[in-house]
C-alpha cells in the first residue's frame, strides 16, 4: 500500500515541468526578499519608536512643573512667592499648566506659576495622625502570709496602660523650582 503511494507521488512529480520549477523557485525568491524587505522596514521603523520614545522622555523629565501637576490633593505645600520672606502653607487642591490651586486657611487660592520661585510639599498621610500604644504587665504575687480580705488574695495581677502619640510627618522635599532667566523689571 505504502509504495503505491510513493509511486504515484513520483508519477505526479515527473508531470512537473522544468519550467514550472523555475516558476515556483523564483516565487519562493520573491517572497524571502519581500520578507527581508518587511522586516527591515520594521527595524527602521521600531528604531524611530525608540527614539521618539526617548524624546518625549526628556522633555517630561526637563519639564519641573510636571511634578506639581502630578501631586495628589490634601498633600501639604510650602509655596514660597516672588518676593517674599516667608512661604505661605498651603494644602494641595489642583494644578494646570498655568496656576496652582490651593487651600490656605480654609480659602482657596490660585497662585499664578510665573509668580513662584519654589514649592515643597509633604504628602498627605493616611490614616489617624494619632499612634495608639497599649502595653499590659502581668505580675504574680506570691505571699506566704496574706492579710485577710481582697487585698490579700494571692495570684497574678496585670495592669493596662493606653498611650497616644502623634504620628511623625514626612519632611519637605522640594518639587519646584522656577528656573533662572533674565532679571525681570
Amino acid at each position: 500500500m505504502l509504495g503505491a503511494r510513493l509511486s504515484t507521488h513520483a508519477k505526479s512529480l515527473e508531470r512537473v515541468s522544468r519550467p514550472q520549477t523555475k516558476v515556483r523557485a523564483t516565487k519562493a525568491r520573491s517572497q524571502v526578499s519581500l520578507l527581508i524587505l518587511v522586516w527591515g522596514h520594521l527595524l527602521r521603523m521600531s528604531k524611530i519608536f525608540l527614539m521618539v520614545l526617548a524624546a518625549i522622555t526628556i522633555l517630561a523629565a526637563d519639564n519641573p512643573w510636571s511634578k506639581v501637576r502630578e501631586l495628589k490633593s490634601g498633600s501639604e505645600l510650602r509655596i514660597y512667592k516672588r518676593g517674599a520672606s516667608q512661604p505661605i502653607i498651603a494644602t494641595m487642591d489642583e494644578a494646570n499648566d498655568e496656576r496652582l490651586i490651593a487651600v490656605v486657611k480654609n480659602e482657596q487660592l490660585s497662585f499664578a506659576k510665573a509668580d513662584i520661585d519654589r514649592i515643597d510639599a509633604r504628602p498627605a498621610t493616611k490614616g489617624s495622625p494619632l499612634i495608639k500604644t497599649t502595653t499590659t504587665t502581668t505580675t504574680e504575687l506570691h505571699d506566704k502570709v496574706a492579710a485577710p480580705g481582697p487585698q490579700g488574695q494571692m495570684g497574678p495581677s496585670s495592669s493596662t496602660s493606653t498611650g497616644f502619640s502623634n504620628r511623625p510627618k514626612p519632611d519637605f522635599e522640594t518639587i519646584y523650582r522656577r528656573a533662572a532667566g533674565p532679571p525681570q523689571k
